[in-house]
């Protein structure tokens, strides 16, 4: 009996069994391959506050920060010299640091006789602050000069976000600088709360609008153009 096929007889209990044979070979390892890169290492956030977006000019932050530190300086120097600046406020804030019923209806007295011609809210920022530092005129007039701050830096990411960073820190310089803003900013006036809530809105209503030219969109809010309480004018 001829045998193909790898395939031999086996005598068992008088039988022929036919077992295949075969040869197995092991499959060739793969060369390695080049190390993978490193993942780029996330930056902490001290360089991210210093150094800003990847992709701004290196002196880009550095000339944000000079500017946010300049109005900081020109609004918090010799600040105490104003006194309690507008006594009418000044005692509607003390007033909210010694009575939370006070504090969340603006009255102008502990006893809420009477409430002042503003929003309570209006208040509040300058009534925690002489709750937790006590009552001076720099508690009541700190915060109104670093929401001046506050309201450079974002003046300058609204306008960056249409025209440039330079256009945004040109912006921002001439807020810091005109003296009807200086002089609000460092008095007690609430005129600077709702000059930083007016300047959020807009921000805000900004970012909702399509970069297109000014007009051609009824929802466009052009310079100058944010009323009292923010409402676009027509």
């Amino acid at each position: 009996m001829g045998h193909r096929n790898g395939t031999a007889p086996e005598k068992l209990s008088g039988r022929t069994l036919l077992t295949m044979t075969s040869t197995l070979t092991e499959p060739a390892l793969a060369a390695p391959g080049p190390p993978s890169p490193a993942p780029p290492r996330r930056p902490s956030t001290v360089n991210r506050l210093l150094r800003g977006r990847p992709d701004d000019p290196v002196w880009v932050r550095p000339a944000l920060l000079a500017l946010l530190f300049g109005t900081a300086l020109l609004y918090l120097w010799g600040l105490g010299a104003s006194g309690w600046a507008n006594s009418f406020y000044s005692a509607a804030v003390q007033a909210g640091s010694a009575s939370w019923k006070a504090f969340f209806f603006g009255s102008s007295d502990a006893a809420n006789s009477i409430t002042v011609d503003k929003t309570p809210a209006s208040l509040w920022v300058m009534a925690l602050s002489v709750r937790i530092f006590g009552l001076s005129s720099w508690s009541i007039l700190v915060p109104q000069a670093l929401m001046g701050v506050g309201a450079v830096g974002l003046l300058y990411a609204t306008v960056r976000r249409w025209s440039g960073v330079v256009a945004g820190l040109l912006a921002g310089a001439i807020l810091a600088t005109t003296p009807v803003a200086v002089l609000m900013f460092r008095f007690d006036n609430p005129t600077a709360d709702q000059g930083q809530s007016h300047r959020s809105r807009a921000n805000t209503r900004e970012k909702e609008i399509q970069p297109r030219a000014f007009g051609s969109s009824p929802r466009c809010v052009g310079w100058g153009r944010v009323g009292d309480w923010g409402t676009p004018l027509p």
